[in-house]
């Protein structure tokens, strides 16, 4: 570790001052800042991620909710003219009777 801090010294002691703090601003200043900043935006992303999918999922089940409740309530109505009494009476009668009843 020395032998690693005795060599960035010595590479440091051809810089002027003011080159050294900028070397210092970007080490301790910006890459930590630009590393804690890409963390929290990867969460941030990811949390909008999934609740765009779980949105998605929600329409898409209230979609299939609704088409399911259409057909049954179409097939009822089919079968309640199906079995209705009435109806099998009116078609019963001949054709030539039944368009007079208009």
């Amino acid at each position: 570790m020395k032998r690693i801090l005795h060599a960035v010294e010595a590479w440091m002691d051809d810089f002027k001052i003011k080159n050294k703090f900028y070397i210092l601003y970007i080490l301790c200043v910006l890459v930590p800042l630009i590393v804690t900043d890409s963390a929290v935006f990867s969460v941030v992303m990811k949390s909008e991620r999934e609740a765009r999918e779980h949105e998605m999922a929600n329409i898409a089940n209230a979609v299939a909710y609704s088409i399911s409740n259409t057909v049954n309530n179409a097939a009822e109505i089919g079968k309640s003219i199906y079995t209705s009494k009435y109806i099998n009476r009116f078609w019963r009668i001949p054709t030539a009777i039944r368009w007079t009843m208009w």
